[in-house]
């Protein structure tokens, strides 16, 4: 598995990659490590930022060789946000992970509005690590891997893509496995037009029934614990953070679209929401 993992010198960035480092499967990663350098107007302060990232990403890059299958550095100069994409794209790469919240007193890697704009737009999967609800940057808890993961699904072929992953990177089998799908609620003013609305529901309930049932059966065939849930609500990204948030979850699970039997919902704006609104990190799996 190829993975591409964003840096900066913040502690945000240092937790993402911690997590990364405690992954069952860091022995069959090719690791890249990036940090965009932002052109600067003085050359000889821009030539000293690339010395400093260069030596920082080395000395990373000693250190995490010995966990990797193999460790490469890149220092490109531009929009972080487009260089990661690019680099991504050229390096065919699996999965991009970056922490929620990055800073840099030299204009850097900005993993706040950064992480956004590569989750939504990068071709391939993208992790975004964020710390628990309450740390703080001056006392961050040990990173470690998920222990509850909430995969939001729908009535599609790319739900399986979601599921896989959780096999792919191998989560302990103690990890618990939680499945919703929300069925958006809507108000309907007519009686002759509710009658219509609540047939087709029937329908759409009934097939994401079974789905949930099919991807339950699976992931409970390789051994995890599996809860699933199935439920409608006004909003669908405020339902899934809200239980989030209950259940204690720490890692979000999400596709960027999704199918049903009729038509097809968008899941752009749900997959916006949940990044800037849950209280855990998010995957969007492609």
């Amino acid at each position: 598995m190829n993975i591409l993992v964003a840096l900066d010198d913040s502690v945000y960035s240092g937790y993402a990659m911690e997590m990364l480092n405690g992954l069952p499967i860091h022995e069959q990663v090719d690791l890249g490590m990036v940090t965009a350098i932002a052109s600067l107007p003085n050359p000889d302060l821009e030539a000293a930022e690339q010395n400093a990232v260069k030596q920082f990403l080395q000395k990373r890059s000693e250190v995490l060789a010995r966990r990797f299958r193999s460790v490469s550095v890149h220092t490109p100069h531009g929009s972080p946000g487009l260089e990661i994409m690019r680099l991504a794209k050229t390096e065919n790469t699996d999965l991009v992970v970056l922490g929620a919240i990055g800073h840099s007193a030299i204009a850097r890697v900005l993993l706040g509005s950064v992480s956004e704009y590569v989750a939504t737009r990068a071709d391939c999967s993208v992790l975004v690590v964020r710390p628990p609800a309450g740390a703080s940057a001056e006392k961050l808890p040990k990173a470690a891997l998920p222990s509850r993961v909430l995969i939001a699904i729908g009535n599609s072929e790319s739900d399986r893509r979601l599921s896989q992953w959780v096999r792919e990177v191998e989560l302990p089998v103690e990890t618990e496995i939680h499945l919703m799908y929300v069925m958006e609620k809507r108000a309907y003013y007519e009686l002759d037009l509710l009658r219509k609305a609540s047939a087709y529901w029937k329908e759409v309930r009934s097939t994401a029934s079974c789905h949930i049932e099919v991807m339950q059966a699976e992931l409970q065939s390789a051994g995890y614990v599996v809860h699933a849930k199935l439920t409608d609500a006004p909003h669908i990204g405020q339902a899934l953070v809200d239980y989030a948030a209950e259940h204690d979850c720490n890692l979000v699970v999400t596709g960027y679209q999704r199918d049903t039997l009729v038509e097809r919902i968008l899941l752009g704006s749900t997959s916006r929401y949940i990044l800037r609104q849950a209280p855990c990190s998010v995957l969007i799996a492609r």
